[in-house]
């Protein structure tokens, strides 16, 4: 029987509440196309810092607002 190499998934970290994909530099984005849909993803999901925040402030020291100045 052979076997067929196929390309290593690349692994993704999206935002259960909000779909945001987490970039390699520590940044998150909108999937605006699609990326977490695509089979050659693999999708690991968790909570970006926006939604963690909003989600449990008792958590956190410093509110939300503080941090991004709105």
């Amino acid at each position: 029987m052979k076997k067929t190499l196929s390309a290593p998934k690349k692994t993704l970290h999206a935002c259960t509440q909000c779909n945001k994909i987490k970039l390699s530099g520590g940044g998150w984005i909108e999937d605006r196309y699609g990326f977490k849909n695509q089979a050659r993803h693999k999708v690991l999901y968790g909570v970006c810092p926006d939604c963690s925040h909003r989600l449990y402030p008792n958590l956190f020291k410093t509110p939300l607002k503080e941090l991004y100045g709105s």
